[in-house]
């Protein structure tokens, strides 16, 4: 579980710090932690709409959730590599 949240906690903040600064880190920090959660929670329930008895903790959701993890994580290097080349220094 701590891993599918760090790397797609991860994945909405380094953009978002690229795009617009650091200034209100600490507030983005909290934004994307939270929209981590409710990605897992989501997960949760769309494989609930599929399977019935699927636990919250279970290895289904986790498996799920670190593969969406994954993806978000390569969708936010490649968002950050054409924020970084369009940032003129």
């Amino acid at each position: 579980m701590g891993l599918s949240l760090s790397i797609s906690t991860i994945s909405i903040l380094y953009p978002v710090i690229l795009r617009f600064g650091v200034e209100k880190s600490e507030m983005m920090i909290f934004v994307s932690s939270g929209l981590s959660v409710v990605i897992r929670i989501l997960v949760w329930v769309l494989l609930r709409l599929i399977w019935d008895n699927v636990n919250f903790n279970g290895s289904e959701v986790g498996f799920a959730s670190l593969i969406v993890a994954v993806v978000m994580f390569v969708a936010s290097y490649l968002l950050s590599v054409q924020i970084h080349k369009n940032k003129e220094f």
